[in-house]
């Protein structure tokens, strides 16, 4: 099982915050990322395994932007 880092964007595409996740895949990490991602505001979120990186997620709605 890997530790990956979960960043939320903002609408600048600045880390606005981040949260830890444990997944056995990287396909399984894309989807946990899809589940958080959906739960916020954040227009997006980068997920990195250490120095890797390994997805983008967008908002698929539209959203007013955070400030």
């Amino acid at each position: 099982m890997s530790s990956y880092r979960c960043y939320f964007l903002d609408a600048n595409s600045h880390v606005a915050a981040d949260h830890f996740v444990e997944c056995e895949t990287d396909d399984r990490a894309q989807v946990r990322a899809e589940e958080l991602l959906a739960d916020t505001e954040y227009p997006a979120m980068e997920i990195w395994d250490g120095a890797r990186f390994v997805y983008q997620a967008r908002q698929t709605g539209v959203r007013p932007p955070l400030n």
